[in-house]
């Protein structure tokens, strides 16, 4: 949408997409986690997942692909043949941009794996640890191994 429709105000929103990149986690995951309590998320993977669906540099990332990789003169020809801008879309613009959705679904898969205090607030089940959560609390001391240890001497 940013990169080849031109409407009033597209820069500026823009702007504000890119502006969200610079805002940690840590600002916004009160609201967040509210929002999953309000939808029932919590204790599911749709609850770890759904921060990673939307990324702003997802939509800065996709922009700069099909500005540049998706020519002006493909999308004319199809609205010359009359297909609209759904079908143009979806046989266009998205066979065309197929490797740069893998390297993003790469990324945020990646980064979803290594995310750590998010699944810490939103799992409480020990089998829906990720991998990072599950590593860390396998090198924690449980109270009733810390207790049955041999202390040093």
């Amino acid at each position: 949408m940013f990169s080849k429709y031109k409407f009033p105000l597209r820069n500026l929103l823009f702007a504000i997409i890119l502006i969200t990149a610079m805002v940690p986690l840590e600002v916004y995951i009160l609201p967040l986690f509210m929002t999953m309590v309000k939808l029932k998320w919590l204790n599911s993977y749709q609850g770890m997942v759904a921060p990673y669906l939307i990324m702003s540099f997802g939509i800065f990332f996709m922009r700069q692909n099909i500005t540049h990789g998706v020519p002006d003169e493909l999308l004319e020809a199809a609205r010359i043949d009359g297909a609209s801008d759904w079908r143009t879309f979806f046989t266009m613009v998205l066979p065309l941009s197929r490797s740069a959705i893998s390297a993003l679904a790469i990324l945020a898969f990646m980064q979803a794996w290594a995310a750590f205090i998010w699944p810490l607030l939103v799992t409480r089940r020990v089998e829906m640890y990720n991998m990072e959560l599950a590593w860390a609390f396998s090198r924690m001391p449980s109270p009733l191994t810390s207790a049955l240890s041999p202390r040093p001497r």
